[in-house]
């Protein structure tokens, strides 16, 4: 999770006041990887499931033929078997529900997800792909019949979650609730997945690998498809990798430097692979303290893996190794990433203006803990900077 919080402080308000300016602290929760149909569809008066015409719930193969029923690739999905999935969305807590053990060990990996009385407590589910030419191709030019064709998940693109019971819902409608609006037709800022939407949430625009290797460039199929899966084969040669394909492409697809799928960040923290360039466009960042409006990034995990020692969210002790049994096997003290630590979910760390040493870095990129520990110090008034 990251959490964008900007205060407001008095004395930026518009000439001619309104009910805005009376706005102090705007917090941007970011959580990802569900469509809104997925958690908040059932909700009442929302535009969701319920109001889906058939037309867009059907799934097709790869030659437009509707399938008979959603097959299933997560290993307590497909035990079911296919029959037990008709072809329309259906509720996935109903199969494997929140009391279920089925989330695996962090840093496991379990690409069909985890027999249920053999992981951990959750209820989860196994992954399902996100990436920029895979989605375009699920959604169809607007048919959204081929989420399930076009994913290596298969049927479990189309379960969604009863989230009536959680502690959230209860919340917002219960007696003198506060008012809330929920925005129930967007979806997200950009084709595919974290990466490219957490540059999105902080830039608006798509970085760029001017010059990149050509290895570093995706190929796609007559289909606009970069890989094959289980339900879809490709027509012609592919290549799935972090750039959009090379120019000139194919009528229709994007082409260009631009990086669109998972890439890592120059700096460290990051991954193994290879690393986009320092990017030096605007940021929400530098708008922000431009208008002299303070503002920070926090996120789970920030401490530990930027090497930030005795910082909020630190576990790790003095070294000279990383002592916290969660932290990635391999790391290099000071930099001790937890095994779910998510590198491209740190969007600002790909931009040269929050390098590491700089004043920029150390003000404005924190850890979550220190969110935490301000909001419960914020009982009369608010402790947030």
């Amino acid at each position: 999770m990251a959490v964008l919080v900007a205060l407001v402080a008095p004395g930026v308000a518009t000439a001619k006041p309104s009910r805005l300016d009376r706005i102090r602290n705007i917090v941007v929760i970011y959580e990802e990887n569900h469509s809104f149909d997925n958690l908040y569809g059932g909700w009442p008066k929302v535009d969701g499931v319920g109001h889906a015409p058939k037309a867009r719930t059907t799934q097709v193969d790869q030659a437009g033929a509707p399938y008979a029923c959603l097959q299933q690739k997560d290993v307590n999905l497909a035990a079911r078997g296919c029959g037990a999935f008709p072809n329309r969305p259906f509720r996935i807590d109903r199969f494997i529900p929140a009391t279920a053990t089925t989330c695996p060990a962090p840093g496991q990996s379990a690409p069909d997800g985890v027999m249920n009385g053999s992981g951990r407590p959750g209820g989860c589910t196994r992954d399902l792909v996100h990436r920029y030419y895979q989605e375009q191709y699920q959604l169809n030019e607007g048919a959204q019949n081929r989420y399930v064709t076009g994913s290596d998940a298969l049927g479990l693109t189309m379960g969604v979650y009863d989230t009536k019971a959680l502690p959230i819902y209860r919340y917002l409608h219960r007696k003198r609730a506060p008012r809330y609006v929920i925005a129930d037709r967007f979806f997200q800022a950009a084709f595919g997945g974290s990466f490219l939407n957490h540059q999105w949430l902080v830039a608006a625009r798509t970085p760029t690998w001017p010059g990149a290797p050509a290895d570093q460039h995706s190929l796609v199929d007559a289909n606009g498809m970069p890989t094959s899966y289980p339900l879809y084969t490709a027509t012609g040669p592919t290549a799935d990798r972090p750039l959009t394909v090379a120019c000139p492409g194919p009528a229709g697809v994007t082409c260009g430097d631009f990086a669109v799928n998972t890439i890592q960040p120059p700096y460290e923290p990051h991954g193994g692979g290879a690393q986009l360039p320092p990017q030096t466009h605007k940021t929400i960042g530098d708008r922000l303290s431009a208008k002299r409006i303070s503002w920070a990034w926090y996120s789970g995990g920030w401490s530990n893996a930027d090497g930030d020692v005795g910082a909020p969210g630190w576990t790790n002790g003095d070294g000279p190794a990383c002592s916290d049994p969660d932290a990635t096997g391999g790391a290099t003290f000071p930099h001790c990433p937890d095994k779910l630590f998510q590198y491209h979910h740190q969007p600002l760390n790909y931009f040269k203006a929050y390098a590491p040493g700089t004043k920029a870095r150390a003000r404005h990129l924190r850890d979550e803990q220190e969110l935490i520990r301000l909001a419960r110090a914020s009982k009369r008034t608010c402790k947030l900077r």
